[in-house]
């Protein structure tokens, strides 16, 4: 019975992030809408919440097993992956987005066989190749479109190439975060990344979005829009940690397919746009390539093996008493590898 438990939870979480990364899409669209595109203040705050984090680690933990200066790097990464699919808004559609950001799954592939040794199966490659067409056939959507006359979305291929390197920033992020959250602790990840993330973000801010503060473009609607996008984002930062630690990446990717679903009823229900036949095409070749990948399982099961810590079934049984969620490594953390 707990493990029906176990798998209810990880479903039920993983719809509940689904929703989350469908509303800062959401929250993000309403805001270009409203002239608005500072996409370093918009993901700043956030950073400030994360790095709250730190108050269980020290009290849990005493401290990080990682070298803190190491997430420095990790933080810039995450801070240009936001910082790229939010500016993606500023020139393409919310499907566009949503669906280009699946290109994480392949690079994620990538990433893990070479630092993480991940074992891909056939069904994890022939995912990986139908997930890619349909990604192809989504640029080639955007470029027709962009081409029409009175175009809504005239720059749609630079917001499409913005996505496809915010998505490959966001496999390297994912990666180290599953390795540190399988073996080590989430909140020494949300903490590490939270803090430079911050700091990065006011150096960024400082330099080219100073503008952002000028009370005059801010209206009550938009600073609405701009308090959901970052409770939306908070909340699924949190929760993707401790999915992460209880059930494995598949689980996480089989998750996010219902966010693009989410996208293109929003966009049907917002707007008098039909979706085109060729995204529709792309639409159902990702989607189709995602559930196929997903077919085989994790390939990197044996991080969480070879750590020596409690396996997944054992993960909701074991917090402690004081409420914290980290658990003692059997070695240090070996991620230095993977930041190289």
């Amino acid at each position: 019975m707990f493990c029906s438990k176990k798998v209810v939870l990880s479903i039920a979480l993983g719809q509940l992030i689904s929703i989350l990364i469908a509303g800062t899409g959401i929250f993000t669209t309403e805001l270009v809408i409203r002239g608005i595109s500072f996409p370093t203040t918009q993901n700043a705050p956030n950073y400030l919440l994360l790095c709250f984090f730190i108050i269980p680690l020290l009290k849990n933990k005493g401290g990080y097993e990682n070298s803190f200066w190491k997430y420095a790097i990790l933080g810039l990464i995450d801070v240009e992956a936001n910082y790229l699919i939010t500016l993606a808004y500023q020139f393409s559609p919310i499907t566009s987005v949503m669906l280009l950001d699946c290109f994480t799954i392949p690079s994620v592939m990538i990433i893990s066989k070479v630092f993480l040794k991940a074992n891909y199966g056939k069904w994890h490659t022939v995912g990986a190749f139908l997930s890619l067409a349909g990604l192809g056939l989504t640029v080639v959507s955007d470029v027709l479109a962009s081409q029409e006359e009175n175009a809504e979305y005239p720059q749609a291929v630079k917001g499409d190439l913005l996505c496809l390197c915010g998505a490959a920033l966001y496999a390297i992020d994912n990666v180290i975060e599953e390795v540190i959250c399988k073996k080590s602790c989430r909140e020494e990840w949300l903490s590490g990344v939270g803090f430079w993330g911050l700091l990065i973000c006011g150096v960024q801010i400082a330099c080219v979005e100073r503008e952002a503060f000028d009370p005059s473009i801010w209206s009550p609607a938009a600073g609405g829009c701009l308090v959901g996008y970052i409770a939306c984002l908070f909340s699924m930062y949190n929760l993707t940690s401790v999915l992460l630690k209880i059930s494995d990446s598949a689980m996480f990717n089989i998750s996010l397919l219902t966010s693009d679903v989410y996208a293109v009823l929003f966009f049907v229900l917002s707007t008098t746009q039909a979706v085109g036949w060729l995204y529709s095409i792309s639409f159902f070749l990702t989607m189709t390539g995602v559930l196929v990948y997903n077919r085989q399982g994790s390939a990197t099961e044996h991080i969480k093996k070879e750590s020596g810590h409690i396996d997944q079934e054992s993960a909701l049984s074991t917090t402690e008493p004081n409420g914290g969620e980290c658990n003692t490594p059997a070695e240090p953390t070996k991620f230095a590898a993977v930041t190289v």
